[in-house]
């Protein structure tokens, strides 16, 4: 986030946090994403972040 901010001059503006449970996508075959993540050594995320910025004029 920090080099973000010097290479693109901007300022962070807020952070959103995305539920990934119950998500839409993934209804029915929640056991189907949870094998396809294990299986190839990738963790189950329950949330993720967003970063909004503004760019400094």
């Amino acid at each position: 986030m920090d080099a973000i901010k010097k290479e693109f001059d901007c300022k962070l503006k807020g952070i959103v946090v995305k539920d990934m449970v119950g998500n839409r996508a993934k209804i029915g075959s929640e056991a189907l994403w949870r094998y396809r993540a294990l299986r190839n050594g990738n963790f189950l995320f329950k949330h993720e972040y967003v970063f909004v910025f503004r760019k400094e004029k």
